[in-house]
Formats: structure tokens, sequence, C-alpha cells
């Protein structure tokens, strides 16, 4: 599920909606893990930039909703590389190729979980978007959240995208 701010015909179009980080281009016609200057550029199913390597980082302390996820992207992108962490911690040692993800490849994409112990969501996408290196990355935060304390806050640290999480494997598809 993608969440819209509710907005009536009195109510201007939030500034929120309009953001993006620094120096970043809005993309709103390519899918999001595709570089800015893909915009406006339609590219069908089988085509030579859908069948490119691309890899999706996913960033949540919960096992069993990594394998949901894992499962779901590799039936849809099967041509993906699919890294997994259960940290925040660890989510930036990959971006920093440091310890044990040295040889990690950065990733195209980060799906990011909000609520994780330690350093949670909204600090590592805080860290991302902050630094020059690694803020073109697009980051989806996909939680269970539904509060709108949490979307708004997700927007204003620069998350290109907010997804509720459904227990519901299909519905991930």
């Amino acid at each position: 599920m993608f969440w819209k701010p509710k907005r009536g015909p009195e109510q201007p179009e939030s500034p929120i909606e309009r953001k993006t980080a620094p120096g970043m281009a809005v993309n709103t016609t390519s899918p999001p893990f595709l570089p800015a200057e893909s915009a406006g550029k339609r590219y069908e199913i089988g085509s030579k930039m859908s069948q490119e390597q691309r890899t999706i980082l996913i960033v949540d302390d919960n096992q069993a909703e990594i394998e949901m996820l894992k499962e779901a992207v590799d039936e849809v992108y099967p041509q993906c590389t699919l890294l997994a962490v259960v940290s925040g911690k660890d989510c930036l040692a990959v971006l920093r190729r440091s310890g044990q993800w040295k040889d990690a490849d950065r990733p195209d994409l980060i799906l990011l979980d909000l609520n994780m112990p330690a350093i949670d969501g909204r600090a590592v996408l805080a860290e991302i978007k902050n630094d020059p290196e690694f803020r073109h990355i697009p980051v989806i935060i996909l939680t269970t959240s539904q509060a709108e304390k949490d979307v708004i806050d997700s927007y204003r640290r620069y998350a290109n995208s907010y997804v509720v999480k459904s227990l519901d494997y299909d519905d991930l598809r």
C-alpha cells in the first residue's frame, strides 16, 4: 500500500511531496531504482534496462519478512542480486564496504524498515541521505507503521517512497 497524503480542495499541495534530496532530480515516470536521467523514458518488461543486473538491499530485523520479500522480489525480478541485513549498523557497513561487507556490491535500491533495535530506520535514512556518496541511492521505507508522523518524518528525511508492509505474500508481489 502506497501512502498518499490526505488533501481536500482547500488544502495546497504539501511541500513534502515536492522535495527531493539536494542535487537530485525528480523522477516521476521511471521505476525508483533507475537513475534520474531515465525520467520520461519508458521501459517495457523484457527491455534491455529491465534485464540489467541490479542490487537490492533489504534492511529488516525480522527474518521471516526478509524471506518473504526475497521470494517476492526473486519472482518478479529474478535478475536482481538481493542482499539482506538485520540491523541499521549492518546497512551502513554494506554502504561503507566495511568489515564482512568489504566486497559487497553497492545497492541500487534500499528497502528499509523503520522499527529496528539499536540504530533504527529513521537514523539510517538520515545517515544515507546526508552522505553525498550515498544520497543518490533510492530508499523505500517498508514498514508496518501507518502513523502519519512516521510518513511525514520519512519524507522530510528524503525517503523516495513509503510503503506499509502487508503480511500477505501476494500483496508484496
